[in-house]
């Protein structure tokens, strides 16, 4: 089928300019590909469609040209169609990404994006081969900080939020001392991921341009998010997310923020992706979101 366009292609342009060569120029083909391509066509009719005596267009040729533009018009307007602006870009779209990074830095990221874009479906693939390894079946993958790795681009993930949260039920803040600082959490009980990279394990704070990370001894190592603050909610320890994660608790003091007082930065996720030079209209639409 694609042969067949392109030696109608060739055809249209002979036929407008009326010059072998001129035509065979316009389709970026050689005289001898472009000859090639007429006589490749004139097989599929069975007639000859020029006049090699005088590279006239023959009476099957006229009739052939006539007809086809008939419907390369139609052609012309359904290719227009699909690279128009407005229409919507379809598709599925593939991330990878390992658990601790779907399950705090992007569920808000692609829920937003899935209301904003209902003809797109998305797939959120769980690889804990992410943070190191890129796989081709995938539209991009979601990583923590910047790297360099050929082949690849990347842009940053803008969350409404760069902070993470330290919190703990209010019965369990009752019952412990007075947290003031970071180092005080190594003696408090605390609620960790037990699939957390050591970037999600490390605890980081700063106050007054004074870092200070720690690697606090959980009292509870929960399997997914979803336990870890059902297990902070019932006082079992503190725990520490991405504040997105926690905001429906803080604000209705299910849950209290302790050292809101230092800073608790985390490092930016980033999704990165094939350097092409035409990304797909799905990808391109991801990008634009998240910018």
């Amino acid at each position: 089928m694609d042969d067949l366009l392109s030696e109608l292609a060739a055809f249209r342009a002979l036929i407008e300019t009326g010059s072998l060569r001129t035509a065979a120029n316009r389709v970026g083909l050689s005289t001898v590909q472009f000859g090639n391509a007429l006589r490749r066509l004139e097989k599929r009719i069975g007639a000859p469609i020029v006049d090699r005596r005088n590279d006239a267009i023959t009476s099957h040729g006229r009739e052939l040209f006539d007809r086809a533009m008939e419907h390369w018009a139609a052609l012309s307007s359904i290719v227009e169609d699909y690279n128009s602006p407005s229409r919507p870009p379809e598709g599925r779209l593939r991330i990878q990404t390992t658990r601790e990074i779907a399950e705090m830095l992007l569920p808000d990221l692609i829920i937003d994006f899935a209301v904003a874009h209902p003809t797109i479906s998305i797939e959120c693939s769980i690889d804990e081969r992410a943070g190191t390894e890129f796989r081709s079946d995938f539209d991009l993958a979601v990583r923590l900080g910047v790297q360099v790795v050929r082949g690849m681009a990347c842009t940053p993930i803008r969350s409404q939020s760069r902070r993470w949260v330290t919190a703990g039920a209010p019965t369990l803040l009752a019952k412990l001392a007075k947290i003031e600082s970071p180092t005080d959490l190594l003696n408090a009980p605390t609620i960790v991921l037990d699939h957390a990279s050591e970037t999600f394990s490390q605890w980081r704070f700063t106050k007054d341009g004074s870092p200070v990370t720690i690697m606090p001894e959980a009292r509870l190592s929960a399997s997914t998010m979803t336990v870890a603050r059902e297990a902070a909610r019932r006082g079992v320890g503190l725990i520490h997310a991405h504040a997105s994660v926690l905001e429906a608790d803080l604000a209705s003091n299910s849950l209290v923020e302790v050292l809101s007082d230092w800073s608790q930065p985390i490092v930016a996720p980033y999704a990165y992706f094939p350097e092409r030079v035409n990304p797909s209209p799905v990808l391109q639409a991801f990008l634009a979101h998240l910018n």
